[in-house]
């Protein structure tokens, strides 16, 4: 709470670092344990500027809530509602958020339509889409290649168990 927004970068990356590293030890229950503040720290973030460096703060709670199943706390609706925020916040032009969405809250929900229609407009996009962004941009385009490509490994065919 007394934070200000001079603190944004601090906390962001913060909370960066931390998700990683609770990803990466994921399903430990040290890990699990830290994702309330984690999910804290960011809230505070979106509070005093959900812009921030491309919307990260609903990035990450969009990875958060959507890259677990509901027993250990993940949220469909609340990641998707993140995700598709920061893809209005940035216009749709860091196309990072894209991949992220498709491999973690489309994965989680099986939802090939929403994974394929995102991965193929990260690699529609112009290379020029956003010169600042530009090698953001064209690590997205690979992984969304990469990801694509493995598809039916991650999400059954439609109608399928």
């Amino acid at each position: 709470a007394r934070t200000s927004r001079a603190d944004v970068d601090a906390l962001s990356w913060a909370a960066f670092a931390w998700g990683l590293d609770g990803a990466a030890r994921r399903g430990s229950p040290e890990a699990l344990a830290d994702q309330p503040l984690v999910e804290a720290i960011l809230a505070r973030v979106l509070e005093l500027d959900e812009r921030h460096y491309h919307a990260l703060p609903h990035i990450l709670l969009g990875f958060l809530f959507g890259s677990r199943t509901p027993s250990v706390g993940g949220d469909p609706a609340r990641a998707q509602k993140h995700f598709d925020a920061a893809l209005r916040l940035t216009k749709r032009r860091y196309l990072l958020t894209h991949v992220t969405y498709a491999k973690t809250w489309a994965v989680q929900v099986q939802d090939r339509r929403r994974f394929v229609e995102l991965l193929e407009e990260v690699l529609r996009a112009p290379d020029d889409l956003d010169p600042s962004q530009a090698l953001a941009n064209r690590v997205a385009k690979e992984r969304a290649a990469k990801l694509l490509a493995r598809v039916d490994d991650l999400i059954l065919p439609e109608g399928e168990d």
